[in-house]
């Protein structure tokens, strides 16, 4: 390929995933608000369901948000009692966070609110549309893979 090409190719791919994401999420930003969450609320919340002690920079560097945004999402977790904070014992510098057991209630509904409507979603779609998703689904994350490991 070409520069222009695999330029035009990166823009094209860059903007793919915001858009997917909108469009599955649309639907359910009222619910989110009847929690009070954001997306990025809701993205961390999630994160965290998945992760094992997670550092603060992790998960800004995973969810690509910056320290300052990192820090007010899990202060304002905090004070829900959410999460909690635990100091690396060798190097005190190093905060990890732990959902607490109501944390992760909550990230269990949040979870279901994003499958449901992610249900409803591709139940509009035909099956061969479906096959065709979740292959290239499939595909792009096995890429990603390969990619990751190449840098």
């Amino acid at each position: 390929m070409q520069e222009n090409e695999l330029f035009e190719t990166f823009t094209q791919f860059k903007s793919l995933f915001p858009k997917l994401v909108g469009i599955l999420l649309k639907n359910i930003e009222k619910e989110l608000n009847t929690y009070k969450l954001n997306k990025s609320q809701m993205e961390t919340l999630i994160f965290l369901r998945h992760s094992s002690f997670p550092t603060m920079g992790m998960i800004q560097q995973r969810l690509n948000l910056t320290k300052g945004a990192v820090t007010v999402i899990i202060s304002n977790f905090e004070e829900r009692g959410w999460v909690e904070r635990l100091r690396d014992r060798e190097d005190r510098r190093v905060i990890f966070v732990q959902l607490t057991q109501e944390g992760g209630l909550m990230a269990q509904k949040i979870k279901r609110l994003i499958a449901n409507e992610f249900d409803r979603q591709i139940t509009t779609l035909s099956e061969a549309d479906l096959a065709l998703l979740l292959s290239s689904l499939n595909n792009l994350n096995r890429i990603m893979s390969k990619l990751e490991t190449n840098t």
